[in-house]
């Protein structure tokens, strides 16, 4: 895939006479070192247009000569962003699918940490009411009730922990749900003040009219 740049010099110079007038005005401008009067200040407003003035010349000019090269980096941005749209595509789904697969291995390491204090805490219960029992009873013989021997605990058998690659972290993100309740120290085009605001803040972050959720992105390398 080839581009064909239009209008794109190979050099680029400033003009000698624009050179030196621009030390003759110069020269002029330094000439005029302090201003005692109403004659002064008449001469230096006068001077300094001309400063002013020569110094926007190659200002416009700057502009003219870059015109072109800027219509080129847009113009090569386009054909990059083109060629690659499908590999962006791809790179967001693998990394949304990966996000599940490290949310779902966390959601069953948490059911599994669940269960296995479920059983531990029904295990003592029983091994308490055990030995309530035996210190209530009354054998006819004089011998203690017998303690039962405790159900042996069973432990859920736990998954092998996953190994990534890339690297994952947590992110906050936000959606605008209704922009009327949005507080006004936020209204702007530019969403950097709110996830500021968001990275500071984090699980405490709330803001009137955003949603804002904790998602999982994963870093490719």
């Amino acid at each position: 895939m080839e581009l064909q740049l239009k209008n794109i010099t190979s050099s680029v110079a400033i003009q000698d006479d624009w050179l030196k007038t621009r030390d003759e005005i110069l020269q002029e401008s330094k000439a005029v070192t302090a201003i005692a009067g109403q004659q002064d200040y008449t001469n230096a407003e006068f001077v300094l247009k001309k400063v002013t003035g020569h110094s926007n010349n190659l200002e416009s000019k700057r502009l003219e000569l870059a015109r072109p090269f800027n219509d080129a980096v847009k113009e090569i941005k386009m054909l990059a962003d083109k060629e690659r749209a499908e590999l962006e595509s791809e790179k967001d789904r693998l990394k949304k699918a990966m996000a599940r697969w490290v949310e779902d291995q966390k959601r069953k390491r948490r059911e599994q940490e669940e269960a296995a204090a479920r059983l531990a805490a029904a295990e003592a219960e029983k091994r308490r009411q055990a030995e309530e029992a035996a210190a209530v009873s009354d054998d006819p013989f004089g011998d203690a009730a017998r303690v039962p021997e405790p159900t042996p605990v069973i432990k859920p058998v736990t998954a092998a922990p996953f190994k990534m690659v890339s690297s994952s972290r947590i992110v906050y993100e936000f959606t605008v749900v209704n922009p009327n309740l949005v507080p006004r120290e936020f209204c702007s085009v530019d969403e950097s003040k709110i996830r500021a605001y968001i990275n500071l803040h984090k699980d405490a972050a709330q803001i009137e009219g955003v949603e804002i959720k904790k998602v999982t992105k994963i870093q490719s390398r």
